[in-house]
């Protein structure tokens, strides 16, 4: 009888042991993960082509905030970029700003390498839960991305 006490003892501690550490792992795992699932849900790529050939793409984090409309756009171009303008919705920017790779908002973009330009775009807070942002290299490339403020499913009818 002794003996069926004590295995039970041993077993319940090393359980009880490992499975304390594990689920702090795993919540932290969890969160780190939701997190990220969040962010590329906010997030849109499209390519630059030009003659049938891609030669460059766009990358866009919508970010959620209470005053404006933010952005974190990335773009990488075979060619220099020259005379680079945003719009939302036909609207122009409030502010942009170049942002360097090693900025610490570039942690929130999901997409990231260290080939393309990083900024941060801000305009007038829209009412609309359906935003266009054309990005526009002079007279070279145009581009269109479409941000959601609400799931798509809630967008259509």
């Amino acid at each position: 009888m002794l003996k069926i006490i004590f295995s039970f003892c041993v077993v319940a501690i090393f359980l009880a042991g490992c499975s304390s550490k594990e689920n702090d792992s795993l919540l932290n795992d969890f969160n780190n993960k939701r997190d990220k699932f969040e962010q590329i849900q906010n997030t849109n790529k499209v390519t630059i082509s030009q003659n049938g050939r891609v030669v460059g793409f766009i990358t866009g984090l919508y970010q959620l905030d209470a005053k404006y409309e933010k952005f974190l756009v990335g773009v990488y171009a075979q060619e220099e970029l020259q005379n680079l303008h945003f719009a939302l919705d036909g609207k122009d920017t409030l502010r942009v700003e170049e942002l360097q790779n090693s900025d610490y908002r570039l942690k929130q973009m999901p997409l990231k390498n260290k080939w393309s330009r990083y900024f941060e775009v801000t305009f007038i807070k829209s009412n609309s839960n359906v935003m266009k942002l054309n990005i526009i290299n002079g007279k070279i490339w145009s581009q269109e991305m479409i941000f959601s403020k609400v799931p798509n499913y809630l967008n259509s009818k």
